[in-house]
């Protein structure tokens, strides 16, 4: 825990910097006001070529959660909630176990070249406020002049183009390793490179693995060519067409005779001698059932061949 009133940090959880001092610190819905005792300190570094005002940066927003805080610093451009420019993650565990928490705050967009600083106090006071994320105007969070400082010009990162894919930055110290013939030069504080050959830069081929040539066809069916040259001659029904790298063979004689009107003439017949062939084996049907109720009348009404037991 800080002890309050001990040094620049510490003096600041009684007082609005790193904001200026007529910040209302409240959020756009009312609900949430930013407490003095989060924020201790804040610094983020603009190149001059971005011709930006210092006075005209804010706390863009803010969301608290159970698992910690994340912030986003911003720059009123006229546009209804600003520019972001720079955002941070705060663990919450890291805040309760450390005193006055430094936490990066890295640039977006235009000013992805921009690596600041805050300085995290308590949480006391933030934890008394709702949970959610929240929103602020220029007014409610502008920040201090001082927090906003001239970025000496240089090289922020270097990345790699290929194509339309970019590489992660690079920041700090960077190397550039020769590969097979480059040469890098020094000519008077400028770095030349010149792609050469020979001078024993090139790196040297195994070439293994490299797929291997198939042998030539010498003969078909046992038959070798004549004088490099092989003959397909075409027989009766055979059609011999040239294609990409091969030939494409078809039987002529096998093509339908009859087109659609043809085929569709022989359907209709066909459909009507069936309808026939069942009219008849109705036909046939009725006529053996009438030959057998003909019979059983007949052998119901035969006379007994022993005669009249009696006659008159």
């Amino acid at each position: 825990m800080p002890v309050i009133g001990t040094g620049f940090l510490a003096d600041n959880l009684t007082r609005s910097y790193p904001l200026a001092p007529f910040a209302t610190k409240a959020d756009r819905s009312g609900s949430f006001r930013l407490p003095d005792d989060f924020l201790a300190s804040l610094y983020f570094p603009v190149g001059p070529e971005l011709s930006i005002d210092p006075s005209l940066f804010f706390i863009r927003s803010i969301g608290v959660f159970a698992a910690g805080y994340s912030l986003t610093l911003g720059y009123w451009d006229g546009s209804a909630d600003g520019l972001a420019v720079a955002s941070a993650n705060i663990a919450a565990s890291a805040v309760r176990g450390s005193e006055f928490l430094p936490v990066t705050l890295r640039g977006v967009g235009d000013f992805s070249g921009s690596i600041g600083k805050l300085v995290v106090g308590l949480d006391d006071g933030i934890e008394a406020q709702p949970g959610g994320f929240f929103t602020f105007d220029l007014d409610a969070t502008r920040l201090d002049v001082d927090c906003i400082r001239p970025q000496l010009r240089g090289v922020g990162s270097i990345s790699i183009l290929d194509g339309v894919d970019q590489g992660t930055p690079l920041y700090g110290d960077v190397q550039l390793v020769l590969g097979a013939n480059i040469q890098f030069t020094n000519q008077g504080g400028a770095l030349r490179i010149d792609a050469i050959q020979g001078a024993g830069l090139n790196t040297a081929c195994s070439c293994g693995g490299n797929p291997t040539a198939a042998p030539p066809i010498t003969s078909i069916n046992g038959i070798p060519a004549d004088d490099g040259a092989f003959s397909l001659v075409a027989g009766d029904c055979i059609r011999i067409t040239p294609q990409v790298a091969g030939l494409a063979l078809a039987d002529t004689c096998s093509s339908p005779c009859c087109g659609c009107a043809e085929t569709a003439t022989l359907q209709a017949s066909q459909d009507f001698i069936m309808e026939q062939i069942k009219t008849l084996r109705d036909l046939i049907n009725r006529v053996s059932a009438e030959v057998v109720k003909t019979t059983d009348v007949v052998i119901a009404s035969k006379v007994s061949d022993t005669g009249c037991v009696s006659c008159s």
